[in-house]
């Protein structure tokens, strides 16, 4: 375990904004997280972080930070179907994904370069291209910072539903995790890719038989054609998550904007503020629809918007994005402009995906 004061944070989250932690705290091992449990460096407030892929860093920052670099990769086969498969929640998520496309294990191929880390796939419980990550997780491991003592999770306590977990929420925010186990699917698996824009890629280049190996590149080419290059344009991916409207708000808005897009939400998806009955059916009352965040924001006017320090990326309006000289006060106040011209022309709050820490 390492720690550093007044460590710079500007390396440690894909916006690169400039920030100053207080204190960073190096984990590698799981005697490292209960080494600092002893000394009582839980006590005080506290994040954990693994690329920051997801997150925007104000100039300061009073929290502890932890930086989770847990490795660690084994792989177990069960039968032809099956195969079990272990991470440290330090490893690169698309390490992962190419590794399983490489071995031909099906299940998460359309997740392709999803940035961040496999400890933090399960907290916001990722997905891409019609793959849900909630679709192949087989347990978690974590860390309970209150009582210093691991758990291994099974997937139903991890809460999931869409884009949100127990490990997200205020409840759950104690635990660390430090390893998550798949399974993975071997001879027998299907890829039946549902999601338009992929099924349009894989028709155009002729392709009506996809492999694996088809999947990942077809979808790696569509969010490169999407998506700025963190490298040269710091950006966080989709900056807002994609609205559920639910019950007459769902219906008002169908009816109100009838050329707008929607997806209706798969019944017994679970869905925050939604209850489901036991068979896993929702009341007609709890209708509920998906309506792309990106196109609401394109239709207000803001897509490729730039004020000269910060913008909404011309190719992807959920996509935020600067060029190396914003700050983090900067994103904030674009998306908060983003949010005040959706709620005004379609009634619709924006939530955030990005999580966001510190104070100017």
């Amino acid at each position: 375990m390492n720690r550093q004061t007044q460590a710079s944070l500007q390396a440690y989250h894909s916006f690169r904004c400039p920030s100053i932690t207080e204190e960073e705290v190096s984990i590698r091992s799981e005697d490292d997280l209960m080494e600092a449990y002893r000394l009582g460096l839980f006590n005080e407030p506290w994040i954990v972080l693994g690329h920051g892929t997801n997150t925007l860093f104000l100039p300061r920052v009073s929290e502890r930070v932890f930086l989770m670099q847990f490795e660690g990769f084994e792989h177990e086969i069960l039968n032809d179907d099956q195969i079990h498969v272990t991470v440290g929640a330090g490893v690169e998520w698309d390490d992962l994904v190419e590794w399983s496309i490489s071995q031909g294990y099906g299940g998460i191929e359309a997740m392709i370069r999803i940035p961040g880390t496999c400890g933090a796939a399960p907290v916001q419980n990722i997905g891409a291209y019609g793959q849900e990550l909630d679709h192949v997780l087989h347990g978690v491991r974590a860390f309970d910072t209150q009582k210093g003592v691991f758990h291994d999770f099974t997937p139903d306590e991890c809460g999931f539903s869409y884009r949100d977990s127990l490990f997200k929420r205020p409840e759950g925010r104690h635990w660390i995790i430090t390893s998550i186990s798949l399974r993975l699917h071997g001879a027998s698996y299907q890829i039946r890719p549902t999601y338009p824009s992929l099924v349009a890629s894989l028709n155009e280049a002729g392709i009506s038989n996809p492999t694996l190996k088809d999947v990942g590149q077809h979808v790696a080419a569509i969010r490169a054609s999407k998506l700025p290059n963190p490298s040269s344009q710091p950006n966080a991916g989709s900056f807002f998550k994609n609205p559920v409207l639910r019950g007459e708000q769902a219906s008002r808005f169908m009816a109100q904007f009838p050329e707008a897009p929607w997806f209706e939400l798969e019944v017994g998806m679970s869905i925050p503020g939604v209850e489901t009955e036991d068979d896993g059916t929702r009341d007609a009352s709890s209708h509920a629809i998906k309506v792309p965040a990106g196109w609401l924001i394109e239709h207000v006017g803001l897509k490729g918007e730039w004020n000269g320090r910060v913008g909404v990326w011309p190719k992807q309006a959920l996509v935020l994005y600067h060029q190396g000289e914003a700050t983090g006060v900067d994103i904030l106040e674009l998306a908060s402009r983003i949010q005040d011209k959706v709620r005004q022309t379609f009634g619709v709050e924006l939530e955030q995906e990005v999580r966001v820490y510190g104070v100017e």
